[in-house]
């Protein structure tokens, strides 16, 4: 990136150079500072015209590399990632629960048009007994075996 500024300032540098040579030979008196200023500026208009005229740069905007691999559903290692925290954490938390409470809400609304909070029993009569079981279950949650988190998630599915 250095380089062709250092090329440049060489260049105009030379060229100062030669005019105040070329004032001194003549006998013309040059005055250096003054040259010196119509040499920058006619350097600097000159590389404003070839840089306007060079192509623009094209930039792209997506990258032909996908971010994950193609079919990789980011969803579904988002919910193993989960799983497999549950069935390995010290203490069980609600983040499993919590997700799959979002998932259970966003089929009943989108295949029923119900919401589990607002119409609870209508939910639960959807969901069937061991769902809701599951829905309603108050802290702290007991640690779920894989079975059982396989057996919810095909309740969910039916949904």
């Amino acid at each position: 990136m250095r380089k062709p500024w250092a090329r440049r300032i060489a260049v105009g540098v030379a060229i100062w150079f030669l005019l105040c040579a070329a004032g001194l030979f003549l006998d013309a008196h040059p005055r250096p500072a003054l040259l010196a200023i119509a040499v920058a500026a006619a350097g600097a208009a000159l590389l404003l015209f070839l840089d306007v005229q060079t192509p623009a740069v094209s930039w792209t905007l997506h990258s032909d590399d996908p971010v994950r691999e193609p079919g990789e559903d980011p969803r579904l290692a988002l919910l193993v990632r989960l799983v497999d925290g549950h069935l390995v954490a010290r203490d069980v938390g609600g983040r499993l629960r919590d997700h799959l409470l979002d998932i259970v809400d966003s089929r009943l609304l989108a295949h029923h048009g119900v919401s589990r909070i607002a119409d609870p029993e209508r939910a639960a009569a959807l969901m069937g007994p061991e769902l809701a079981q599951f829905v309603t279950a108050a802290p702290p949650y007991p640690r779920m075996t894989l079975s059982r988190i396989a057996l919810l998630t095909d309740q969910i599915e039916e949904l």
